[in-house]
């Protein structure tokens, strides 16, 4: 999380301005089209454009990426955990398979 102190260095992309300026992004990109925001070779927009136009963020903000990074990390490993245990199931019922095939015979 950044302090707002901190949103000076920082840029957004076009989702980012977005959400932290609780905008849609088609108004961001109406926007760059009229040239009230420019983009840089990342297509990012640098802060003090988006102060210039909406003023100053009040709160602050939280880097999306970062929560979609930590979602998606602790999404793979709920499902390795699963994976896991659907291995451990599969051989253990595939050796009580053996067994009782063996105690038949």
């Amino acid at each position: 999380m950044l302090g707002k102190n901190h949103h000076f260095l920082k840029k957004f992309s076009i989702s980012d301005a977005a959400i932290a300026y609780k905008k849609p992004r088609s108004t961001i990109l109406k926007y760059i089209k009229s040239g009230d925001f420019e983009l840089d070779y990342n297509k990012l927009i640098e802060y003090s454009q988006l102060v210039r136009k909406f003023g100053e963020l009040t709160y602050p903000i939280q880097d999306e990426r970062e929560q979609q990074i930590k979602k998606l990390k602790d999404e793979v490993m709920h499902l390795k955990k699963q994976l896991n245990f659907f291995k451990y199931t599969s051989i253990s019922n595939k050796n009580r398979l053996l067994i009782s095939h063996k105690h038949s015979i």
